[in-house]
């Protein structure tokens, strides 16, 4: 009978740790698109403002403190941007950490089926040795019997 591979239920805690470590790193990485997608957006809001030669002084107000604005959204975005891809890093790292773990662990299940195997095979042979043993053991003493009955009838 095979022995149960004993860590087992380390191998499931780690998995449970490294899917877990997967969702994480899926939600930072979209994190980090969106916040991307925010900081392309700021670029290309702050690129697009134009100033036209025709403002009035309150106009001309206006569109420089919308483009300070805009200049600041710019700046947030991308300090958001950073701290997003950042954490998509950390949580990359804290993935790959729990990967490795998890195929630690599966090596060694992996060297224990093996082993169960190796070791279920030499169980068949001892079989197979013993049934063939006995048959020839069978066989010897039918040929002894029919041996001696021969020698018994000569004489």
């Amino acid at each position: 009978m095979a022995r149960k591979f004993g860590l087992s239920s380390l191998l499931r805690i780690r998995e449970t740790a490294e899917q877990r470590a997967a969702q994480e790193l899926a939600r930072a990485r979209e994190k980090a698109e969106r916040a991307r997608n925010r900081e392309v957006r700021a670029t290309q809001s702050l690129g697009d403002h134009e100033f036209d030669l025709l403002l009035t002084e309150h106009q001309w107000q206006a569109a420089v403190a919308a483009r300070a604005s805009m200049r600041v959204l710019l700046t947030e975005s991308q300090a958001v941007s950073a701290t997003a891809e950042n954490e998509a890093t950390d949580a990359q790292n804290r993935w790959a950490t729990a990967k490795q773990h998890v195929a630690g662990i599966e090596k060694l299940k992996e060297r224990h089926i093996e082993r169960e195997r190796e070791e279920e095979g030499r169980r068949e042979q001892v079989e197979l040795d013993e049934i063939a043993s006995q048959a020839h053991y069978r066989a010897t003493l039918r040929a002894q019997e029919t041996t001696e009955e021969g020698n018994d009838d000569a004489n």
